[in-house]
């Protein structure tokens, strides 16, 4: 009964050494490099331009990748982030037993037609990946821009499946979002918050 006790520790111990160890120096800076290019093709198939300056890697327990500098365009508009920081979620990744990652955003600033319009301080949010699906939760915004709520994507058929955000911009924004506001989804409250519901 003891050597039996005895090996599984020894199985535990060697197991817990091995994760620990390919945690440790997983190649977590180009893993980041590997996944933002395959995002950068994917998203320019669909008229998205993405860029960075530079990638590189914080901390060794709990690994976060820091990403300055990012540029993303589309038509018009240009949203330029000074830092994006991405980092695993471990608890929430063994729970859900799929991929979950925590998002966050320092200095925003959107342009349109070569013009600021807006900006926010610091935002956040939880990236949950599902087959045919990503999860986008606790949505956080500070600043000019200001948001809060969840979404949901359709990686398979591309577009927005299902949406629940509140949230406020300057007035500069404000005349691009009254033109949208013609479709039922997307409404001003009385407080002067937009609201974007989307039900699957």
């Amino acid at each position: 009964m003891r050597s039996s006790f005895r090996v599984v520790i020894l199985i535990f111990m060697f197991l817990l050494f091995f994760f620990s160890f390919s945690w440790l120096f997983f190649p977590w800076e180009g893993a980041g490099s590997f996944v933002l290019g395959r995002v950068q093709d994917e998203l320019q198939a669909r008229g998205v331009y993405v860029n960075y300056e530079d990638l590189s890697r914080e901390n060794v327990v709990d690994p976060v990748l820091v990403i300055k500098d990012t540029s993303i365009v589309y038509l018009m508009g240009n949203l330029q982030v000074g830092v994006l920081k991405v980092s695993p979620d471990i608890v929430s990744s063994l729970l859900s037993l799929k991929p979950s990652l925590r998002v966050s955003l320092q200095e925003g600033i959107v342009f349109i037609g070569g013009e600021e319009t807006g900006a926010f301080q610091n935002g956040e949010f939880m990236l949950r990946v599902l087959p045919g699906k990503m999860f986008v939760d606790k949505v956080s915004f500070t600043g000019d821009i200001s948001a809060s709520g969840d979404m949901v994507f359709d990686t398979s058929a591309g577009g927005i499946k299902s949406a629940a955000l509140v949230f406020k911009v300057p007035e500069k924004l404000e005349v691009f979002l009254k033109a949208l506001s013609r479709n039922r989804i997307l409404n001003k409250n009385k407080s002067g918050e937009w609201q974007f519901i989307l039900k699957n």
